[in-house]
């Protein structure tokens, strides 16, 4: 849903009296959403944010007090605390409209929790779509320093290729859907096995009338020509590179393993990229930390128009792991406060003015990652199986290919059916969050260790609902 605004309205005292009795059954069988958050986005506007229905509302400052007393009190009323403001003050039919159409205002028969219910279980227990995340090698090029991969050099064998191809042709005749998301290690370094799966895949696909798309996560140092040109021919609609920084701060961080630095090669392939492949989302991914962090701005000022018009940018901190010995890489308090959240908005900020796309999942996820899906897997080179995509360690594996049709081993079976049934609706804390729609109670993984894993924008709720509503707004809008 995109932009909806309220139009001024002069509210003059014979108009309040004259809508109060016209309105006044109107509002009866109404209710506030639950999950309408405002921020005042400057001196003429604010803007309003529905997390469920991922619904914008653009409201003029002078209206505002209006809509805000308005919406305070349909909720006090809904709530069955009619006492408290038992005259609340009737809108303008249009505004009245213009708040049902952004889900702002909405039918009291609506259980708006049982509706996020629905939709999680719904999307979860789908069953017309298989996703899997492909590691063609566990081997990588590079010696990043906080990689939470322990780097081994592993490759796929031709006869996991034919395991994986036998399990998803005996297996999932009735998808719908198949997509391949390609993962490392460094995938390039394997893309042999990448072409031939990519053509065993596709023939599968036509044969049940399924389609077949792919994704690719690269460092993109052999992101060459050859490779770029086969895309389209690989079904690779989106391209995933991260970068670490201007060329001094990416060299020191993004190293090959003779120490050499991998700047120069990577700048240039993502532009082949935006120049060569027009029908290929490119994501550009940048890590953060304390030693490359003011530097991030210049690698932005120097990338060209194309890479701008084709590229989405999004800015990640480099967390400390169990690979790279727990080094901290980043105290998460550079920007203007404290919270993670509000460094990486002061990228976002400096982005935006040099023209690049934020790319922002929260405008547009139904869960929380991608392994929030039924039949979704990772699958290591050496045949192993695994649920998520944080540890490749056999210890976490539920299944192995080479064992046949059975994949998933009767001592796992617990692990998984664990896996597929955890929800946050157990818990008191997330029930009642405004941001449950969009994070759909945060990592499966941290909660089925008896955690709770709350996004960190959770911190600074004004800073990200003005990121979402820019990132879906064109600058037209904003004016």
């Amino acid at each position: 849903m995109g932009l909806v605004s309220l139009q001024n309205v002069e509210l003059n005292s014979e108009m309040r009296a004259k809508q109060e009795s016209e309105a006044a059954s109107t509002t009866n069988n109404l209710k506030t959403s639950s999950y309408n958050y405002f921020i005042r986005y400057n001196d003429t506007n604010f803007f309003g944010y529905n997390f469920l229905y991922r619904s914008i509302l653009r409201i003029p400052a002078d209206a505002f007090p209006f809509v805000d007393q308005f919406l305070r009190g349909l909720s006090s009323k809904s709530e069955g605390l009619g006492e408290v403001n038992s005259n609340p003050l009737r809108l303008p039919p249009q505004w009245l409209e213009a708040l049902k159409e952004v889900h702002f205002v909405i039918d009291k028969s609506i259980d708006e929790l049982s509706l996020i219910k629905f939709h999680y279980f719904r999307s979860l227990y789908a069953n017309n779509s298989l996703s899997l995340i492909v590691l063609p090698t566990l081997w990588c090029n590079l010696a990043c320093p906080y990689c939470f991969e322990f780097k081994k050099p592993i490759f796929m064998k031709s006869e996991v290729e034919d395991a994986l191809i036998n399990w998803i042709e005996k297996s999932f005749k009735n998808k719908r859907y198949v997509h391949i998301a390609w993962f490392g290690g460094e995938p390039l370094l394997a893309k042999k096995v990448i072409f031939r799966l990519t053509k065993r895949l596709q023939e599968f696909c036509n044969s049940i009338g399924a389609n077949y798309g792919a994704s690719l996560t690269t460092n993109g140092y052999f992101l060459d020509q050859k490779f770029i040109e086969a895309i389209p021919s690989l079904s690779i609609k989106q391209v995933q590179v991260t970068m670490d920084g201007d060329k001094a701060d990416h060299d020191a961080l993004k190293r090959k393993r003779n120490g050499e630095g991998s700047f120069d090669r990577v700048f240039q392939n993502i532009v082949t990229l935006c120049e060569s492949v027009s029908d290929c989302n490119l994501l550009l991914r940048i890590n953060c930390g304390d030693d490359n962090y003011n530097g991030i701005e210049r690698l932005l000022e120097r990338f060209p128009p194309i890479v701008k018009a084709r590229a989405s940018v999004f800015f990640r901190w480099i967390w400390a792991n169990k690979a790279s010995g727990y080094r901290e890489f980043s105290a998460r308090r550079q920007g203007t406060g404290t919270e993670s959240f509000q460094g990486l908005t002061k990228l976002e900020v400096a982005a935006k003015a040099l023209g690049w796309h934020i790319y922002n999942s929260y405008n547009y996820n139904v869960g929380y990652c991608e392994v929030d899906f039924l039949d979704h897997y990772a699958i290591g080179p050496d045949g192993n199986v695994f649920l998520c995509t944080h540890t490749y360690e056999n210890s976490e594996s539920i299944g192995y290919l080479l064992e046949g049709r059975n994949v998933t081993r009767s001592n796992t079976i617990g692990k998984i059916t664990r896996w597929y049934t955890v929800n946050p609706f157990n818990d008191a804390e997330c029930v009642i969050c405004q941001l449950l729609p969009i994070c759909c109670g945060g990592c499966r993984k941290a909660r089925m260790e008896g955690g709770r894993s709350c996004i960190e924008e959770k911190k600074s709720l004004d800073l990200f609902v003005r990121s979402l509503v820019e990132e879906r707004l064109i600058p037209a809008a904003m004016a």
